[in-house]
């Protein structure tokens, strides 16, 4: 004799199985009416079957940063490679100290318009595929464009220690465990304090010391703003990021060490 098993009722929608609900202990189900519950099963695949979506899920967020760090390691292996075409080629570097401004100030253009659709929530450019790919790639070869040029006017050695120091602050950065995310209001007012500053350069002039203070106080705000938005990558703070926002999150880290280098570039050209 054989005993059929009962019919499964998409209603009461019993688990567990991967991805569906599980009810609580001793919870009506009552017929007739859909249950929602807010307690999941991880993903066959998962090795990890932790309880939760999102981020709950240890998998996903260790993909999530898997996927932010490798896109940025191309961002920099690119900008890497411009950087080295325009130090290495004396012809490049005598057009872009001459007549390279059109194509600087382009480049200029397109790295801020790209980058406030890549950023905004109001556009919502970052999940829309695959033109948030085309965006991500034109944001980056203009980036790179303008640090080459800013580069290339400088001594290799300025350049290389720029770069070895920007790599010194970055690894440390990373390695941080302080959730530096509930002092967000460092990184406003700093922001603030350095747009009010600059334009007072061009009315009242810069010396050497005041415009070196400048630049060491926007590495230090850029440094705080690397350590923000790998906290909110890697979680555990106050604010965290999406798992769906890995195109921002890889934008904001590209833009945090390409500027750090920059500033670093400007201080160690003067004392040299």
């Amino acid at each position: 004799m054989t005993t059929n098993p009962p019919p499964y009722d998409e209603i009461k929608n019993y688990g567990p199985v991967a991805g569906g609900a599980i009810p609580p202990e001793n919870t009506p189900l009552v017929s007739g009416a859909p249950i929602h519950y807010d307690h999941y099963v991880a993903d066959n695949g998962s090795a990890n079957f932790t309880s939760g979506v999102g981020f709950d899920n240890n998998d996903v967020r260790r993909l999530f940063i898997r996927k932010v760090y490798a896109i940025l390691s191309v961002q920099l292996i690119v900008t890497a490679g411009f950087i080295a075409a325009f130090m290495s080629s004396e012809e490049i570097k005598g057009y872009m100290r001459t007549d390279g401004a059109p194509i600087l100030y382009a480049s200029l253009g397109v790295y801020m318009v790209t980058y406030f659709c890549l950023v905004c929530p109001c556009c919502n450019f970052q999940r829309k595929f695959p033109l948030n790919v085309i965006m991500l790639c034109l944001f980056t070869i203009a980036m790179s464009v303008v640090a080459a040029a800013v580069a290339s006017s400088y001594n290799t050695d300025v350049v290389l220690l720029a770069a070895a120091t920007t790599a010194t602050i970055v690894l440390v950065t990373f390695m941080t465990k302080f959730d530096i995310t509930k002092f967000w209001y460092i990184g406003l007012i700093g922001g603030l304090a350095m747009m009010f500053v600059w334009p007072w350069f061009f009315i009242l002039g810069v010396s050497e010391t005041s415009y070196a203070i400048y630049c060491g106080f926007g590495v230090m705000l850029f440094t705080f703003y690397l350590a923000y938005d790998t906290k909110t990558i890697l979680g555990g703070g106050r604010m965290e990021i999406g798992p769906d926002d890995y195109i921002v999150a890889v934008v904001q880290l590209y833009v945090d060490i390409v500027q750090i280098f920059l500033y670093l570039l400007r201080i160690f050209g003067r004392a040299d």
